[in-house]
Order: structure tokens, then sequence, then C-alpha cells
């Protein structure tokens, strides 16, 4: 199985960006499934029900998606690239995905902090 993949991008406090995930194109049924987000839990649920009722109504692909960010194109943003991964099952390409882009740039409870 193959999966389409961009990833998307936060601002950061300092004006910069980082990355929270990506937006996939599954080639699977149902039609809803196909394109989906794999994002950090700490964006916000309110805005992204705005991103994600704009990507319906409008028929948005992969390609158009970041069209849908409107006002939040300031906060948020997808990659150009469209970057392309191969699988067994869908299951273990989310999990190498969110393992890359959504844990990649967090601390895991294993890992010392500096004082």
């Amino acid at each position: 199985m193959k999966v389409k993949y961009r990833i998307l991008e936060e601002r950061t406090i300092d004006g910069g960006w980082e990355t929270i995930g990506v937006i996939t194109l599954f080639d699977v049924e149902p039609l809803h499934l196909q394109l989906n987000g794999i994002v950090q839990h700490t964006v916000s649920t309110s805005i992204w029900r705005v991103i994600l009722g704009r990507v319906r109504e409008r028929g948005l692909t992969l390609e158009t998606y970041h069209l849908a960010f409107g006002e939040y194109e300031g906060d948020y943003r997808l990659l150009l690239e469209i970057q392309e991964v191969e699988g067994k099952t869908a299951a273990e390409i989310r999990e190498y995905l969110r393992d890359k882009y959504v844990y990649g740039n967090t601390i895991t409870a294993a890992q010392p902090v500096a004082a």
C-alpha cells in the first residue's frame, strides 16, 4: 500500500515553523477516509474544525488542501512537496508517520531534560 502526504507546520512563538504532522491521501474506500490528517494533540480543535469543514465543502485535494487555511495561513502551512511512503498496512503507515512527524519533535519521558 502506498500513501501520499504533505508535511504540516505550525508557527512558533519566535516566528519560526515547527512540524506538527502530515496530511495524508490513502487510496482506500470509503472516500471520506482517503484525505486525512495525523497531527499533534496540541493543535486547536476549533480551528481545525473550520479547516476540515472547508476541505469538505470545497472538495479540496491533497494538492489544494492549503487553500482551506484562509485566515489561519499565518499559523499553519503545508510544505509544497508531496511525498510517498509504502507499507504493508494502513496501520503500519500511520504509525510510521506519527513517529516521524508527530512524535519526532517531542521529548519522551525516558529522555533526560537539562536543568
